[in-house]
Order: C-alpha cells, then structure tokens, then sequence
C-alpha cells in the first residue's frame, strides 16, 4: 500500500511510436498484439487530446523548454550537450548523414535507420566536409555515426523541417526556407557532389550498401536558458535530447531501466519522466511485425508491471504519452471503472 507518509510517486511515460498513423491499423488484418495490461490502461485511463507533437517537442514541453514560434525548436544545441557533454553557446544545426534515392525526376529521403553508418566511414566524409567549408568558419561533428551537427559562425536564417517528417517523402516541400533558404538549396547541392564520389560510398555500393549522399539540416538554435519546471522530475531515458534537457534543467537523470520492475526498485517518490524509443523506427517505417513484437515486449517488462503497481498503490500515477496526441492518465480510481472494456489498440490509433 502506499505510504501516505511520503511524497507520492508519479510516472509520465513518453512512447512514441506506440499509436498513430500506422498503415492498416483500423483493417482487418492488422498484427493485434497481445497487451492486456495496456488495453486496461487505455480503456480505463482518463484520455487527454491535444495537438499531435513530434517527440522532441512534447519532451522539451514537459522539461520546460518551449518552442520559438519564429524559428526551429533547438534540438541540435540540445542533443550536442547529452551526445557531447559540452554546454557550448555556439549556433548549432542538426546536419544528419541521410541517403537520397533519385525517383524520376524526384529525390526521396531516407534517414541512417538502414544505413548502418561505420565511425570510420562518418569520420571521413566529415573531414571532407570541413576542408571545403573551413574559411565558413563552419565545422561539422560526428560524435555519433548516425548524428552529426553543424557549429555556425552566425544564425543561418532559415527554417527547417525535423528529418522524421522528411523520411520516405521528396524533399523539395521540405527544404529550408527564410531569408537564406536559396543558399542553403545551394550547399545541399554541394554537399551532394561533395559525397557522391567520396570513397567510403564506392565502397559501400561495392558491398550493395546505400550511399550515404546528403546531409539533412535542422533543429537549429543556440543552448536555450536554463528551464525550471516546477517541481523538477527525475528524468530516465538514455537519449541525447532528454540527457541534454536534464542537464540544462539541472534535473537528475538516469539511463532507462531494463524494465519496470527495475525502475519500480530504483525509482524514489515525487515525479519522474521515461522515454522509451523501442517502437518509433518500426512506426516511422510502418514495420508491423517489429512493431507488433516491440508491444507485447514492453507489454511484458513495462505495461503489467506499472498496472500492477498502481493497483498496489506502489505508484500513485502512470501518465501515457503514445505519440498521437493524446494521453492517458491511470490512477486507482481510473482503474475502478470496470464498465470501460480494454479493446484492440487499433480503437485507439
């Protein structure tokens, strides 16, 4: 039971991935899977709606940090400092290695999840990127294969579209656009040719690999001020923008636990915040099956052993965030209504 002696336990739980647009989800058909602590959940749950938010928005939103209506949420300056550990106060782009496939007279996107980047090949195609572009004052960083990020002399004047919006779509709509977007159309162009004879991707096609041809610009922006929420949450997560969040926030942060259970031993009272990324590449590329087996995963080392809790009154509260933009909210007097029946997840999507 809990104990009234102390602060109450709370848990909000960013999921993306887990609903939205996944094709077929209201077919017949679809990969159901098996879930039955999260169907309770949903179906006993009190839902919120709200505008759909992409993952990094809704993260920086419940960490303090809100979006600049005149320019880009800065996830670059973010992730810099939970990839890096560095607080710079420089102008930072995301600058993420990408393959374009020409498709007619079309140029169609695709992120690292299948590129399987290699540190050597990520650290030559940066150094070559940084012997043209040195008298910019430009220089580019790969602390990670699969994310790269651009230090600026100066704010570059454009806006820019976050590269999971891009995924599998002709990325003319989604170019940079602003004062300077003509000149940033250019150097996407170089950068292109710059890749294309490049080495490391004679070897890749050599071993039918992708080319690693572009970069995709975005998320740019200098370290935002300190935020405080009130009260400050422990954050979990192993990513590099809540990692990034926390410590701009000065909150306490931990990797994510191997499941519930282990953060249920670990986790002290007040409030916490876990992102789980398991199901967002499956969702972004529609992967029913790895999809389908991702849910009854996290059905077994996260969704029972969180329901189990708040009818234990281990854990006053698990808040759902699914990544539609909605949320549900469970408590022990949510999960008193026994007349709301669970239902299939595509009831939800």
């Amino acid at each position: 039971m809990l104990d009234v002696g102390k602060p109450a336990r709370t848990l909000t739980l960013l999921l993306p991935g887990l609903l939205g647009d996944l094709p077929g989800m209201d077919q017949p058909g679809f990969p159901e899977p098996r879930a039955g602590a999260l169907a309770e959940l949903l179906a006993r749950g009190r839902r919120r709606s709200g505008p759909a938010e992409a993952p990094e928005t809704l993260l920086c939103r419940l960490l303090g940090v809100a979006p600049d209506e005149n320019g880009d949420l800065p996830v670059a300056a973010l992730t810099w400092l939970g990839d890096s550990g560095e607080a710079d106060g420089g102008w930072w782009l995301r600058a993420d290695p990408v393959h374009l496939r020409a498709d007619q007279s079309r140029l169609i996107l695709f992120d690292s999840y299948g590129l399987g980047i290699e540190p050597a090949e990520a650290e030559a195609l940066v150094e070559r990127f940084n012997g043209l572009y040195a008298d910019e004052g430009w220089r580019l960083h790969a602390p990670v294969p699969e994310r790269w990020y651009l230090r600026l002399a100066a704010p570059p004047g454009i806006r820019t579209t976050p590269l999971e919006a891009v995924i599998g779509r002709h990325i003319d709509p989604w170019l940079p656009t602003g004062p300077e977007a003509r000149q940033w159309h250019r150097i996407l162009n170089e950068v292109q040719m710059l890749f294309h004879d490049h080495p490391v991707n004679g070897e890749r096609e050599a071993r039918g690999r992708p080319a690693i041809n572009s970069v995709w610009f975005w998320g740019g922006g200098a370290l935002p001020g300190a935020p405080h929420p009130d009260p400050l949450p422990m954050v979990w997560t192993d990513e590099p923008l809540g990692k990034g969040l926390a410590t701009l926030a000065g909150a306490c942060r931990a990797d994510r636990p191997a499941d519930g259970r282990e953060w249920l031993s670990q986790a002290g009272s007040g409030g916490h915040v876990a992102v789980i990324e398991d199901l967002h590449g499956p969702a972004l590329y529609g992967d029913l099956e790895a999809w389908a087996q991702g849910v009854e995963a996290l059905e077994t080392t996260w969704f029972t052993p969180l329901v189990q809790a708040v009818k234990q009154g281990m854990l006053q509260t698990v808040t759902l965030f699914p990544g539609n933009g909605q949320s549900w909210h469970l408590d022990r007097g949510a999960l008193r209504r026994f007349w709301r029946r669970p239902r299939g997840l595509g009831a939800w999507g």
